[in-house]
């Protein structure tokens, strides 16, 4: 320590440069520093270096040695402009870019929240230690100054409704989002992040504030949402993923969004959690589709199981099994003959069911005949079909779009015959 007492004892007249062996720059002004933090003319990052020419800057945690210690500063420009404090120019001139008086640093708070406990952006479950609570604040941060503003957490303090204040917690870089310890806000930019604050459970934080170099200063007002009791946890609801929305919902691999699952593929998010659609049986194809007995989720299709006596494949329809061929849904769920009746083959399990329309009023194309029950004609499914003298029927098929002439003659035996009714066939 006696070397750190030296640079002390000599700050007005020694700088970082000659305590370094360095050749000392020429003489200027000095200013008092903004402990603990150097002045913005120090060049300090706030982290591990300081600049040489900043002569009372601890070079190991780029804080100020002690309280009213100086710091070199350049000389005035040309123009005589000076900073915003002290009539003092800062890192040759820094100020506002806008010419404003107002706050260097604007904060704007987009969310603050309280918990106990967190997932880390690692997946690891980090818990407050007895007595405390984390508060989250994701905020946006603009800087209006010509210097750039570090987000170290430590430059950021919450203030309690008793005036207790507490600096930003080390945990701040391991959330989803928190400020990165060496990064920083360029001049004239924005950036957003989340700056997590380790307090005492029961404190109320009604402000926020941000403590850089000289001129970066802000601060704003917050209102802390409230946490959600889970046992013995207290979580936030909105964010934490084993308890997303609700207490034990759980994301399974995701992430929680505004309280609902943020889901990794090819898991889909529904009430239940992060689920897979394909074979779910509570949420099969969709969310709350659940699988009725007799069925099975089959690549997100209900797929109900035949029975031993029944080879046909059942249809799933509105959550029940129904057989192919019935009127209502004729070999596909919903598909209704209308007038007419569902008929088809079955070989095995797989079988071929259509809608068949007679149209006994009047002769029509069968394609008008089908569309009437919003199906689509058949081709060679469809036939007109004749009486004969002898009271038998002959049959003539067609296009779909023909319609059938009144009258048919049979060469052999030669009969004339009239028309009867038509018989579509209809999918």
């Amino acid at each position: 320590m006696p070397h750190r007492a030296f640079l002390l004892a000599s700050v007005a007249v020694l700088g970082c440069s000659e305590a370094r062996n360095i050749e000392p720059a020429p003489a200027v002004r000095l200013a008092p520093c903004d402990a603990p933090a150097c002045a913005p003319s120090c060049g300090c990052d706030h982290t591990t270096s300081c600049d040489p020419d900043c002569e009372s800057c601890d070079p190991e945690c780029g804080r100020c040695l002690a309280p009213g210690a100086s710091c070199r500063l350049p000389a005035r420009s040309d123009a005589g402009e000076t900073g915003d404090d002290a009539g003092l120019l800062l890192d040759g001139g820094a100020r506002r870019l806008d010419g404003g008086t107002g706050e260097a640093v604007r904060l704007h708070v987009a969310r603050a929240s309280e918990a106990s406990t967190f997932v880390s952006a690692q997946g690891l479950r980090v818990q407050a230690s007895g007595g405390t609570r984390y508060v989250f604040v994701d905020l946006e941060i603009e800087n209006a100054s010509e210097l750039p503003a570090p987000l170290l957490a430590t430059l950021f303090t919450a203030i309690t409704s008793a005036g207790i204040e507490f600096s930003g917690s080390p945990e701040t870089p391991t959330v989803q989002g928190g400020c990165p310890q060496n990064g920083s806000v360029s001049p004239g930019q924005s950036a957003r992040c989340t700056v997590v604050f380790s307090i005492t459970s029961g404190a109320s934080v009604e402000r926020l504030e941000y403590r850089g170099p000289s001129p970066l200063r802000g601060d704003t007002l917050v209102e802390v949402e409230p946490c959600l009791s889970c046992g013995a946890a207290c979580v936030d609801a909105k964010t934490d993923p084993d308890h997303c929305g609700r207490c034990d919902q759980q994301t399974e691999g995701g992430r929680c969004e505004d309280g609902h699952p943020a889901c990794a593929a090819p898991l889909s998010a529904c009430t239940t959690g992060c689920v897979d659609l394909r074979q779910d049986p509570l949420n099969c194809g969709r969310c709350g589709q659940a699988v009725s007995p007799g069925m099975e989720c089959h690549n997100g299709a209900l797929v109900c199981t035949p029975s031993p006596w029944d080879p046909r494949s059942l249809l799933a329809c509105d959550g029940r099994c129904v057989s192919p061929s019935s009127s209502d849904n004729c070999g596909a769920c919903g598909r209704s003959c209308g007038s007419g009746y569902c008929s088809g083959s079955c070989s095995g399990a797989s079988c071929d069911y259509f809608c068949q329309n007679t149209q006994t009023t009047a002769p029509a194309s069968c394609s008008t005949v089908c569309a009437a029950d919003h199906l689509s004609c058949i081709e060679g499914e469809s036939r007109a079909l004749y009486r004969c003298p002898d009271g038998s029927l002959a049959e003539s098929q067609g296009p779909c779009s023909a319609v059938p002439p009144q009258t048919v003659r049979i060469p052999n035996p030669a009969l004339t015959c009239t028309w009867s009714e038509q018989n579509c066939g209809c999918r």
